[in-house]
């Protein structure tokens, strides 16, 4: 009960991280870093557990984006009635966030790993009728459809961002999130909105 109410007991608790870059003798999969380690991590968890909008620019190796992956992945999960969306520019860019959530799924124990079914772009948690779901960039994928949580990874390179953010306003409504997230790249609408221009 703790964990489905708790996103950062959930974190420090039972999350898993792959990291593609780690040393020789280090293994590839790790547990997710300490509240003393990275409190930096636990704060912007926070930020996405009590905030609707939530943009953030980053550089490589922050881990900015497996934080706001495993906060969906809790929230599908573990919580009935969600549909999240993870966009990147490319589909296959979103099936590799779809990826990292799979990694991390596979390791939590028993109690908190509920039926699912993996299709190519989605994850879907039959009993509690959620699921995460990766499309590509632009509005239309978004449109007509109510949305619990949107991930919006690498946004300053999408050229379908600020169509993307427009049609995300109505589908999260009052309830959901959305949360966009890239390495700075230029002006563009990611910058329009990190500058708050």
């Amino acid at each position: 009960m703790r964990a489905k109410r708790d996103v950062l007991f959930w974190l420090e608790r039972f999350a898993y991280t792959l990291d593609e870059d780690h040393a020789p003798d280090e293994p590839a999969i790790k547990r997710f870093p300490s509240r003393k380690d990275r409190p930096d991590l636990y704060e912007l968890a926070y930020l996405w557990w009590t905030t609707q909008k939530l943009g953030a620019d980053k550089s490589r190796q922050m881990m900015v984006t497996w934080v706001l992956v495993l906060c969906n992945l809790w929230l599908a999960s573990l919580h009935e009635g969600k549909l999240v969306f993870f966009q990147s520019k490319k589909e296959k860019d979103a099936i590799h966030l779809l990826d990292r959530a799979q990694i991390a799924f596979d390791r939590l124990p028993a109690f908190l790993r509920p039926e699912y079914q993996r299709k190519e772009a989605e994850m879907i948690f039959p009993r509690l009728n959620s699921k995460i779901w990766a499309i590509p960039q632009g509005g239309d994928h978004i449109r007509s459809y109510t949305a619990s949580s949107i991930l919006s990874d690498e946004a300053a390179k999408q050229p379908e961002f600020a169509e993307a953010y427009a049609a995300s306003i109505p589908s999260i409504g009052k309830q959901g999130k959305f949360s966009f997230v890239s390495t700075p790249r230029g002006l563009n609408y990611f910058y329009v909105l990190m500058k708050d221009k």
